[in-house]
């Protein structure tokens, strides 16, 4: 299976974060029925958040914290690109330096949460033209597929950011 690198708004990271977490929750209200106790009324599901960990090494480290640092300062919605789920439209919301830097190696946290639920799409069976200016991270999210299943349907593409002109575009 070929893993993708996370991205976010124009930064790939060179080596994936050493830890991601998702966390999916759902939304409930809960009403007292004063002689009969409680009951819960389901909401829907509330909006995924993104946690992780993750360290820059080498002589660039403290260039690439900043580069990361400014794409935190847009404090735009972008599309999220994990290494194992399909991407989606999320904020940066938190951005921390763990410890002191070294001139070769800095350590950080970060937090994304996502922009809106959405219903997923029926996938088409077997291929779909690919549209002009079109990347493989825009046709996994609105067809809900990872990154990584697209690259390994379509063996033609070397990695999923190498995404030449294709007529059609494999998603299952």
């Amino acid at each position: 299976m070929i893993i993708s690198n996370m991205r976010f708004d124009g930064f790939e990271w060179e080596h994936n974060p050493l830890s991601v977490q998702v966390l999916y929750s759902n939304d409930f209200k809960v009403h007292n029925l004063y002689s009969q106790g409680n009951i819960a009324f389901p909401l829907g599901r509330k909006l995924r958040v993104v946690k992780g960990k993750g360290e820059f090494a080498g002589k660039d480290c403290i260039v690439r914290y900043k580069e990361l640092a400014q794409v935190f300062a847009k404090g735009r919605k972008a599309l999220l690109s994990l290494p194992f789920d399909t991407p989606f439209y999320a904020y940066f919301t938190e951005l921390s330096l763990v410890a002191q830097p070294s001139p070769d190696f800095c350590e950080y946290t970060f937090e994304f949460m996502e922009a809106q639920t959405s219903p997923l799409k029926n996938i088409p069976k077997g291929y779909i033209p690919q549209r002009e200016g079109e990347t493989l991270f825009d046709i996994a999210y609105e067809f809900g597929v990872r990154v990584d299943k697209l690259v390994e349907l379509n063996p033609q593409l070397r990695r999923a950011d190498d995404l030449p002109l294709l007529k059609e575009v494999r998603l299952c």
